[in-house]
């Protein structure tokens, strides 16, 4: 349930850590979608039906909408690459939205995974009670 998250954290993250020319604009865009996604991710969040810790596994409902979402931004992040590889200059609106797509991406796996593992953790607080 974690490896999916951190590797769309890492290829988000990935192009601000590559990127060659720091301007403000795409900074901020990387910023303001990071914010803006990583709120989005914690009010949503995973949902969990069951743990159980014998068996070491999570149960969750099934959805389409993770499938979706992941080839949604895999895509997003895929032609922003692509256009970058072309044209490689940062004050392009290219970069920038390549930024945001990226800060977007960021944020909202790393606040998908905080929502996860607060409710994993709240369950489990919740079974040794009982």
């Amino acid at each position: 349930m974690l490896i999916v998250p951190l590797v769309f954290f890492l290829m988000g993250l990935s192009r601000l850590v590559t990127a060659h020319d720091h301007g403000l604009e795409p900074m901020l865009a990387w910023l303001a979608a990071a914010i803006l996604f990583a709120a989005l991710a914690l009010l949503r969040g995973p949902q969990l039906l069951a743990v159980d810790r014998d068996n070491g596994t999570v149960t969750r409902p099934g959805s389409w909408s993770g499938l979706i979402r992941n080839i949604t931004v895999f895509a997003l992040q895929y032609t922003v690459a692509v256009i970058a590889a072309i044209d490689p200059h940062d004050a392009t609106t290219a970069a920038i939205i390549g930024r945001a797509i990226s800060g977007g991406t960021t944020g909202y796996f790393l606040g998908r995974t905080v929502a996860l593992l607060r409710q994993y953790f709240r369950q489990r607080r919740a079974d040794a009670a009982t």
